[in-house]
C-alpha cells in the first residue's frame, strides 16, 4: 500500500528514511494491528459486554432531580468505555441535520472557491492568524500500511467570533445554533460528572475560562439547556467545532486508518455520522469496537479527552480512538470539543500545570516517538517502555523544579506583603495581628 519501493522507503521521503530502511515497517501507534473485539472466537459471545451505555438528553433535563444518579451512570461509562451514547433531542437533531447540508453544500466547491469563500485571516507576515476558517489538512502517513490523506475541515471558536469567515449566512446561522446546543450540552455533561465526583461545577467551569453564575449553585435542581447557554461560549480561547470532510483523493485500494489518539480537552461531543468510521480502542480488552454500528441516528456520541480524565484522577478515561476511511466513500463529521483556556491549571493530584504546558509536553512525546522509529526502535516494545520511563522520570523532575521555583517566588512576594503590612501597622497605629 502506498508508494513504498523494496528498500522499505517511500517515493518523497528520502531524507528522513534513509536513516534507516526500517522506519516505514514499524506502525506509526503500537495500537495499529490489535484485533477487533468480534475477530476473536473467545469474544464472539460476549457482545453483551461491549454494549455501549445510552442516556437520554431528556434525562439530563428533568427538573427537580439532582445530577448525581445520572453523573454516576456517565462516570461509570466513562471509566469503564471511555464513551458513552447520549440521545439527542427532536430540536437538537434538526439544528445538526441542518448544518450537515449546509457544510456538505460547502465543501462540493473546488479548493479554490472553499478558500475564496473561508479563508482564515493573516497576519501582516500572510501567516494564519486564527484557528477559525476552512483548510485542507494534508497526513503524510510516514508507514508502508496507509496512504498519504488529505481532509477539509472549517472550524468555528466563538471567542473569534469577529474573525470567522463565514462563507454564507445560511452556515453560520446553521453553525451557531448547533454550536450553542453543543456547548449547553458539554456544560449540562460536566454539571452531572463534577456532581458524581464531588468536585465544585465552579472548579470545572474555571478550567473552560468561565466565571460561576447563580444558576451553577450546588443545589439548583433545575436543568434547562438555555440555564447553561447563558455562559458565554466566547471565554473559552480554545472549545472549538470542527466540519470535517473526509474523501479519497488517492483511490485507496483498502480502508485507510486514521492515527490512534486522544483528545486534548475535556468533552467532545460527536453525532453520528452517514458513514460510519468511528473505532474505540477498548480500555479494559485493548480490542478495537466500531462504535457507529450501536448507535442510532439520533445519538451524539460522548467522550472525554485528556485533561479531564487528569483532574478526575483517571476517574473517567479519555477515549483511544481512530476513523477508518472506506474506498470511494465520503465522511462528514461534526466533533465538537470543550476545552481548557491555555492558563488553565491542570492538576491530577501529583502535578500541576497549565493546559498549554500539557499539549507541549504531550506533542514533546509525539515528536520523540517519531524520532524513536527512525532510529529503528518499535512502537510498544520493551525498549521503548524503558525510554518512556526515563522520560517520564525527566519531565517529573522538571515540574518538580518548577513548581519549587514558584513557591519560592509566592514566598518572596509574600515577604514583601508582609513588609507592608508592617508599615502600614506603624502608620496607623493599630495592631493588625489579632
Amino acid at each position: 500500500m502506498g508508494n513504498t519501493s523494496s528498500s522499505g522507503t517511500s517515493d518523497g521521503h528520502h531524507g528522513i528514511a534513509g536513516t534507516k530502511s526500517t522506519y516505514y515497517h514499524h506502525p506509526e501507534s503500537p495500537y495499529d494491528d490489535l484485533p477487533y473485539h468480534h475477530d476473536d472466537h473467545e469474544d464472539n459471545n460476549k457482545e453483551g459486554e461491549f454494549k455501549m451505555t445510552r442516556i437520554s438528553l431528556q434525562d439530563l433535563l428533568k427538573e427537580g432531580d439532582d445530577l448525581t444518579s445520572v453523573g454516576d451512570v456517565i462516570v461509570d461509562a466513562l471509566h469503564r468505555d471511555s464513551i458513552l451514547f447520549v440521545q439527542n433531542t427532536s430540536e437538537g437533531q434538526a439544528d445538526m441535520i441542518a448544518l450537515r447540508d449546509e457544510a456538505m453544500k460547502y465543501f462540493t466547491l473546488s479548493k479554490d472557491d472553499k478558500m475564496a469563500l473561508g479563508a482564515p485571516h493573516q497576519n501582516d507576515e500572510g501567516k494564519r492568524a486564527y484557528f477559525s476558517g476552512y483548510s485542507q489538512i494534508h497526513f503524510e502517513n510516514r508507514d508502508n500500511r496507509r496512504d498519504p490523506e488529505w481532509r477539509d475541515v472549517f472550524q468555528i471558536r466563538t471567542s473569534e467570533s469577529d474573525h470567522i469567515p463565514w462563507p454564507s449566512s445560511s452556515l453560520k446561522e446553521a453553525a451557531l445554533r448547533h454550536y450553542e446546543h453543543q456547548w449547553g450540552l458539554a456544560l449540562l455533561v460536566l454539571r452531572a460528572i463534577s456532581a458524581s465526583l464531588r468536585v465544585p461545577f465552579s472548579s470545572l467551569l474555571s478550567i473552560a475560562g468561565l466565571p460561576h453564575h447563580r444558576h451553577d449553585s450546588e443545589d439548583d435542581h433545575e436543568h434547562h439547556l438555555h440555564l447553561y447557554q447563558h455562559h458565554d461560549s466566547s471565554l473559552s480561547q480554545n472549545t472549538n467545532l470542527c466540519l470535517f470532510h473526509y474523501f479519497d483523493a488517492h483511490g485507496y485500494k483498502t480502508p485507510q486508518r486514521c492515527m490512534v489518539h486522544c483528545d486534548h480537552g475535556l468533552v467532545t461531543l460527536l453525532p453520528k455520522t452517514d458513514a460510519a468510521g468511528l473505532e474505540l480502542l477498548h480500555p479494559s480488552i485493548q480490542r478495537w469496537v466500531r462504535v457507529e454500528e450501536q448507535a442510532r441516528d439520533d445519538d451524539v456520541i460522548m467522550y472525554c479527552g485528556l485533561a479531564l480524565q487528569r483532574v478526575s484522577r483517571d476517574r473517567v478515561l479519555a477515549a483511544t480512538h481512530r476513523v477508518v476511511r472506506l474506498p470511494e466513500k465520503e465522511r462528514y463529521s461534526m466533533p465538537f470539543e470543550m476545552k481548557p483556556n491555555d492558563d488553565a491549571t491542570i492538576d491530577n493530584g501529583t502535578y500541576r500545570q497549565t493546559f498549554k504546558r500539557m499539549t507541549e509536553e504531550l506533542a514533546w512525546k509525539k515528536i520523540q516517538r517519531q524520532v524513536r522509529r527512525v532510529d529503528g526502535i518499535i512502537p510498544g516494545s520493551e525498549e521503548e517502555r524503558v525510554i518512556m520511563e526515563r522520560e517520564d522520570e525527566e519531565a517529573a523532575k522538571r515540574r518538580k523544579e518548577e513548581a519549587s521555583s514558584c513557591a519560592n517566588e509566592a514566598r518572596k512576594e509574600s515577604d514583601k506583603i508582609d513588609i507592608t503590612s508592617h508599615e502600614v501597622q506603624q502608620l496607623i497605629g493599630t495592631d493588625m495581628s489579632a
